[in-house]
């Protein structure tokens, strides 16, 4: 059984709430019955209630079971010859919480079919779950349907030549919508490019909800609306998402567990830290991660608002020799990645990243497993030896100055009763504190 629930703002002022069940699905005959739309007109106080509470009734979103992973946009870099830059995938292979890659492919900025092909080939040989997604910056945000049957026919034009690469999905369309877009603008439009796209493609077809990747309820309205059955809704975080139709306000958690409510699997196409705006970006990606949707931080490398998880930045040297974990990697590494539960934890979560000068760090082990920790790479970690120990320890380090021209970086692990747990010490060096 699948169904949907909206709310929208008529044009006169007025609320109301719409329940529309789209299917009810005999699993012994196939027969497909659908439901009658009941519409009922609500007050601004009672519209929101009435939605909670027959929201229940709902499903909620299928999840997809794909791993959280980061987003890489290198199209811009290079101009000689435009992507064709290393990527890091030596560096990223260390952070096993990374198992989704989200790859931009600008053809705006004419690169190259066989660079294209590199990046999907690269990311597919270091095991990564792939997903392509056509992006023309100019037309982020653009409510012309003619903008989304461009990407269309560019899919359409060149699925098959990428596809050689090795597999990925496809998400048709960075960010195509405004937020004044209609739920019936929306949909017709992208019925009209999703019938192109499938000329060629037949997997799961990830498309950005309106809005920048920020309109909930116009999306949910258009669900029902929107013909293949095989998409996928990608909400976008960040400080500024803001939603306009509906509730207009920054985008709170309550605003997820809403569209949570809609037939279709769910994905956070974007999150990441550094925008300025009210919305909540931490507390928004944690309330999609415990609603089990796949989370993808913004961005390994190639951002131009600062969002970089690796230095150099490819906005500062496009092929360095090497790559380092940037002072922003922190904050998103920490939130892709599922912690099972077990009977021993760490007080650590996520990397510890250091300046130059030399310091001191205390680390807590709770549990009642015997533990044992160990050291990969680092002479410069004074105090911490093999170590272990039973039940609830602390374990404590400290780092010499760092004056050399490079930062560096440990492995920590700690092993004990059958589970492992790692995290990385990351100590900048004195050139790049300057």
């Amino acid at each position: 059984m699948g169904c949907l629930l909206y709310l929208r703002i008529p044009r006169r002022g007025e609320w109301s709430l719409a329940l529309g069940i789209i299917r009810v699905k005999d699993m012994a005959t196939s027969q497909h019955t659908h439901g009658r739309n009941l519409r009922i007109a609500l007050s601004r106080a009672g519209c929101l209630l009435a939605y909670v509470l027959l929201g229940t009734v709902c499903a909620r979103a299928q999840t997809l079971g794909w791993p959280d992973g980061v987003n890489i946009q290198a199209g811009y870099f290079n101009s000689a010859d435009k992507g064709n830059i290393p990527i890091g995938w030596e560096l990223m292979r260390r952070f096993d919480k990374i198992g989704t890659v989200r790859i931009e492919l600008p053809p705006e900025q004419k690169v190259r079919i066989e660079t294209m092909q590199r990046w999907i080939q690269e990311a597919n040989q270091n095991g990564y779950n792939v997903i392509a997604t056509y992006h023309r910056y100019e037309h982020n945000g653009s409510p012309d349907p003619e903008a989304l049957l461009a990407a269309a026919r560019w899919w359409k034009a060149h699925y098959a030549e990428l596809s050689k690469a090795g597999p990925f999905t496809v998400n048709l369309m960075n960010e195509w919508g405004d937020h004044d877009i209609t739920p019936e603008q929306y949909a017709s439009a992208y019925n009209k490019a999703i019938a192109i796209v499938r000329e060629v493609y037949k997997g799961p077809l990830i498309i950005d909800i309106p809005g920048w990747g920020q309109e909930t309820y116009t999306a949910a309205e258009a669900s029902a609306q929107i013909e293949d059955r095989d998409i996928v809704f990608s909400v976008h975080i960040y400080s500024s998402a803001y939603v306009k139709h509906g509730p207009r306000r920054w985008m709170k958690p309550l605003d997820l567990e809403l569209f949570a409510k809609v037939d279709r699997p769910i994905i956070v196409g974007e999150f990441g830290g550094m925008r300025e705006g009210g919305a909540d970006w931490a507390a928004l990606t944690d309330k999609a991660r415990e609603l089990g949707w796949t989370v993808i931080a913004w961005a390994w490398n190639g951002d131009g608002e600062g969002m970089n998880m690796v230095c150099p930045s490819w906005n500062d040297q496009h092929s360095p020799s090497a790559y380092y974990p940037s002072t922003y990697f922190p904050s998103v590494y920490a939130r892709i990645g599922r912690d099972e539960a077990t009977h021993m934890n760490l007080s650590v979560h996520g990397d510890i990243v250091m300046g130059p000068d030399a310091s001191a760090y205390t680390f807590a082990i709770h549990g009642n497993a015997s533990w044992r920790v160990e050291c990969e790479g680092a002479d410069w970690l004074r105090g911490l030896a093999p170590l272990s120990g039973w039940g609830t320890g602390q374990v404590n380090f400290e780092v010499a100055a760092n004056d050399g021209p490079v930062s560096r970086m440990a492995t920590i692990w700690v092993r004990g009763g059958g589970v492992e747990r790692s995290f990385r010490v990351v100590q900048h060096c004195l050139a790049e504190a300057r």
